[in-house]
């Protein structure tokens, strides 16, 4: 056995696709699972690992999908290692659009395809993970550079915080969606309270209510037809909403992550998942690199002549969010979806007191 096999494979060690692929079959082999039991523990969890592909991927050496990696990684009982994986496959992503740019960018330019032209809207590769390099890079810094100009409607993974690997690992395959065309402004309903736009500049603690059931807050539930183990976002009566208490932490260019702070389970950001069960439900994650767009979200203000409001928009797809097919009673699951303009996907921002002795936020 060599020494490569006696040490945790390491994603960030591999500076080839190649080095990649074969970092994965060790993880395999040290799993001791056939292709056959990957495909049916990836399905016990509402992912999809067909054993044909990943034989194909491990066995010709390319690039895998994002979504598959993390599928793949669950499966082989690596899913705290997720977020160090999807960044890795990222960077040899990156590198390899780069490589084969006839050009090459710009000064000051970023490389065609990468993740900040996705973010700016100009593509939306389907199977391309949204992970920004960790590395202060041009691009990256071009990056900043966009979203702090304008505030865009800009065009995914990790882990759990008290769910999944606390619980049985179980989670759904994250992959980014492709982005869907938004709708006109919506006629916002009256509004308790008007409030002042700026909440993604100065961030703080909220309560988020869906404009059409001020009753009704964003809070801690269970996916309605009990396949999905872990929790998601839900609306429930405010009056029972805490914990988990909301924190807003701002981003820059109009984004923000959406951060929950419980007393035992600490912190988490609110992720939209991609496929699973669970798609297009948005769960808590303990892992909050910024460089994560499923977990950044584009506060675009709504306004009608008596009320104020705004819409929640993930930057990696561009749709809006909203109480799953419209719903006014407690514990519908809040989805993203297709942008209609409708009231159902306007929300009010509440400021709240911040919890006696609770965590912070960074």
């Amino acid at each position: 056995m060599t020494g490569l096999d006696v040490k945790e494979p390491d994603p960030e060690a591999a500076r080839t696709v190649a080095e990649f692929v074969r970092l994965l079959r060790q993880l395999r082999q040290r799993s001791g699972r056939t292709y056959r039991q990957l495909e049916r523990i990836a399905a016990e969890r509402g992912d999809v690992l067909p054993r044909s592909t990943i034989a194909d991927v491990l066995g010709r050496g390319a690039l895998p999908r994002a979504e598959l990696l993390a599928a793949f990684l669950r499966a082989v009982g690596a899913e705290d290692q997720v977020p160090q994986w999807l960044r890795a496959r990222a960077r040899l992503a990156a590198d390899g659009e780069q490589a084969h740019s006839p050009t090459g960018p710009g000064p000051g330019r970023p490389a065609p395809g990468t993740d900040t032209d996705r973010l700016a809207g100009l593509s939306a590769d389907r199977h391309q993970v949204a992970v920004l390099s960790p590395t202060p890079t041009r691009r990256t810094r071009s990056l900043v550079g966009l979203v702090g100009v304008s505030l865009l409607a800009l065009a995914t993974l990790g882990g759990g915080w008290w769910l999944s690997h606390d619980r049985d690992g179980s989670t759904a395959s994250r992959s980014p969606r492709s982005a869907a065309p938004s709708g006109a402004p919506p006629d916002v309903p009256s509004a308790s309270t008007p409030q002042p736009p700026g909440l993604a500049a100065t961030g703080g603690w909220v309560r988020l209510r869906p404009a059409r059931t001020p009753g009704l807050c964003v809070t801690e539930g269970r996916e309605s037809t009990g396949r999905y183990p872990a929790p998601v976002a839900v609306q429930a009566p405010c009056a029972a909403t805490e914990p988990p208490h909301t924190y807003l932490l701002p981003l820059g260019g109009g984004l923000v992550k959406i951060q929950w702070h419980h007393p035992v389970h600490g912190k988490g950001c609110l992720t939209v998942l991609d496929a699973g069960v669970a798609r297009d439900m948005l769960e808590p994650w303990r892992d909050c690199p910024p460089e994560l767009l499923n977990q950044a979200f584009l506060l675009e203000v709504r306004t009608s002549p008596t009320a104020f409001g705004y819409q929640l928009r993930p930057a990696h797809s561009r749709l809006c969010l909203a109480p799953r097919a419209a719903a006014t009673t407690a514990g519908a699951e809040v989805v993203q979806g297709t942008c209609t303009g409708g009231a159902e996907q306007v929300f009010h921002i509440d400021p709240a007191a911040p919890p006696s002795g609770g965590p912070g936020s960074g």
